[in-house]
C-alpha cells in the first residue's frame, strides 16, 4: 500500500530513451515510471505500464451471458546486472466484448499497471503476456532500468518521472480509488505507454510528482515546453502557480495537441521552480497520422459489490429513466454505462479532472460521515433526507439548530441563500433519537407543509404525553 500524498525515491527513465516494443506476432509496448514511497524509506514504488493489442487474444463466449471473453497472464521480472532475479509479479486478467466481431478490431490497445518495490540500482525489467486460451506469448524486455535515490525530506527539490496518459480522473476516496490498479492519491490514470498519440487525441495528460518543498515561498512555478527532436522550442506554455500545501505535491496536466504538426516526434520538458530552487524533467512522445486508438478494460472483474455500490452513488444524481437502464444491465453494461454517464456530466473535457465527479464524490463522503444512522458503520448517510439534500445541493449557507425542549422536538433549518433566490429545509427529528427527516421546505420539487411548526409542536408534545 503506498503512502499519501506521494512516495521517498523513485525510479528515472534516462532521457530520450523510448518505451521498448516487442517485435513478434504478439506485440506489447512497456515504459515505467518510479516514484517517492514514504520520507525516507530506501525502497522505492515503480510502476511498470504496458499495452497489448486486443484482437491478438482468443476470444470464447461465455455460456451464461451474452458476451464473449479472452483471459490473459502477465508476469512482470526485475533483474539485477548479473541477471539475478529481484523482484517479480504475477497477474490472470480478463478483457470482455459483447461479439465476436468486436473481438477483432484492430484499432482497441489494452493498458494496465503492473507495480514493483526495488532498491537504488541499475536493472533490467522484462514483461510475458500470455494468451491463455490461444496458447501465444509476447515478450518485452527494457535492459536499462535507473532507480536513484532522490533524498530524504528537506533535500533538494526532487521530481519523479513524467507519466504519459490518455486520461486522467479524479475520483477521490471511492471503492473505485481502493479498488482500481490505476489509480494513484486518488487519480485514476489511463496510462499511454508508447507514448504515442494520434491527431484526434486532442489532449496529452501527464501525472508527476514533486517532493522536498521548504516551507517557504508558499508557492511554486510550473513551466512547460514541447520541444521538436533537435531541442528546439515548438510550444511554450504559460507560467502556471501552484499553492505549497505540504513537503510534497502532485502534477496533474492536459497539454492541447492540435496545434502540433502531425507524424512528428516531440519532447515534453517540465521545469518547477520554488525560490532558488528547480528542478526538471522530460519525456518523449509521438503524434502519428493514423485513426485514434480507444482503449479496453485490463482490470479486475467488475463485481456485484461494485454495481450496489455505484447504485447508491448515482441514486441522486441520476433521473428515473437513467438509473432503470443501469439496474437492468448486465455487469459489463454496468460498467460501460458509469463510463460513459462520468464522461457525459463532465463540464470540462479538455482537464485532466472530472470536476463534476470530485464534487460529487465529496459529498457523498461527507453525507455518509456526518448523517450515518449507524455510529459504527458510516456507510448509509447518503440515504437519509440531510445525506441527499447535502449531495444535491451541497453544504449550506448556514444552519439554524433548534434542540429537543417541553412540548417540541429537535429540528433544523438549513438555508441556501443562492438557490432559487433563498431556500430552506426543515428536518425534523421525530424520535428524538438524532435522525432527521425532511417535513418541509420552499424548493420547487421538495415536500412542502406550510403548518411544519404547528406539527414539531404538536408531535412533542405526543412523545411526551405517551
Amino acid at each position: 500500500m503506498r503512502c499519501a500524498p506521494a512516495p521517498a525515491l523513485a525510479m528515472a527513465l534516462g532521457i530520450g530513451v523510448a518505451p521498448a516494443i516487442a517485435q513478434q506476432k504478439f506485440p506489447v509496448v512497456l515504459d515505467y515510471a518510479g516514484y517517492r514511497l514514504a520520507p525516507d524509506m530506501d525502497t522505492c514504488y515503480a510502476e511498470f505500464y504496458y499495452g497489448i493489442w486486443r484482437d491478438k487474444l482468443t476470444f470464447a463466449p461465455l455460456p451464461d451471458d451474452s458476451v464473449w471473453q479472452a483471459e490473459f497472464e502477465v508476469r512482470l521480472l526485475l533483474t539485477d546486472t548479473l541477471d539475478t532475479p529481484v523482484d517479480s509479479v504475477r497477474r490472470s486478467l480478463a478483457t470482455r466484448v459483447k461479439s465476436e466481431a468486436e473481438a477483432t478490431r484492430k484499432d482497441v490497445t489494452i493498458f494496465d499497471v503492473m507495480p514493483l518495490l526495488a532498491s537504488p540500482g541499475v536493472y533490467r525489467a522484462t514483461l510475458t503476456v500470455t494468451d491463455l486460451v490461444g496458447g501465444v506469448s509476447g515478450t518485452v524486455t527494457l535492459d536499462t532500468v535507473t532507480v536513484r535515490r532522490l533524498g530524504n525530506a528537506g533535500d533538494s527539490l526532487a521530481m519523479s518521472d513524467l507519466q504519459l496518459a490518455y486520461r486522467i480522473d479524479y475520483v477521490g476516496d471511492t471503492l473505485v480509488a481502493r479498488t482500481a490498479q490505476k489509480v494513484k492519491n486518488s487519480y485514476y490514470i489511463e496510462p499511454n505507454p508508447a507514448g504515442l498519440y494520434a491527431p484526434e487525441d486532442s489532449v496529452l495528460y501527464f501525472y508527476s510528482e514533486l517532493y522536498n518543498l521548504l516551507p517557504e515561498p508558499t508557492s511554486y512555478r510550473v513551466r512547460m515546453w514541447i520541444l521538436n527532436t533537435a531541442g528546439d522550442v515548438v510550444k511554450e506554455l504559460a507560467p502556471r502557480f501552484a499553492p505549497r500545501l505540504g513537503e510534497s505535491a502532485l502534477l496533474t496536466y492536459g497539454l492541447s495537441l492540435t496545434d502540433l504538426k502531425p507524424g512528428l516526434r516531440y519532447q515534453l520538458a517540465v521545469e518547477i521552480d520554488h525560490g532558488d530552487r528547480s528542478v526538471s524533467s522530460r519525456k518523449y512522445f509521438w503524434l502519428g497520422s493514423g485513426a485514434a486508438s480507444p482503449t479496453a478494460s485490463a482490470e479486475e472483474p467488475f463485481t456485484d459489490a461494485d454495481a450496489r455500490f455505484n447504485e447508491q452513488f448515482l441514486a441522486h444524481i441520476a433521473t428515473t429513466d437513467e438509473m432503470k437502464e443501469y439496474r437492468a444491465l448486465s455487469l459489463e453494461g454496468k460498467r460501460r454505462f458509469l463510463y460513459d454517464f462520468w464522461r457525459r456530466h463532465d463540464p470540462a473535457p479538455e482537464t485532466p479532472e472530472n470536476e463534476f465527479y470530485r464534487e460529487h464524490a465529496r459529498r457523498f463522503a461527507i453525507a455518509n460521515e456526518r448523517f450515518a444512522r449507524s455510529l459504527t458503520r458510516r456507510d448509509d448517510g447518503w440515504n437519509t433526507d440531510r445525506g441527499r439534500i447535502y449531495i444535491l445541493y451541497g453544504p449550506p449557507d448556514d444552519i439554524i439548530y433548534s434542540s429537543s425542549s417541553i412540548g417540541a422536538l429537535p429540528w433544523e433549518r438549513w438555508e441556501y441563500r443562492q438557490l432559487e433566490g433563498g431556500v430552506f429545509f426543515i428536518f425534523l427529528d421525530e424520535n428524538n433519537l438524532g435522525f432527521y427527516r425532511l417535513v418541509h421546505s420552499n424548493k420547487q420539487g421538495e415536500l412542502q407543509d406550510p403548518d411544519w411548526e404547528k406539527r414539531i409542536e404538536r408531535e412533542g408534545l405526543d412523545i411526551i404525553n405517551r
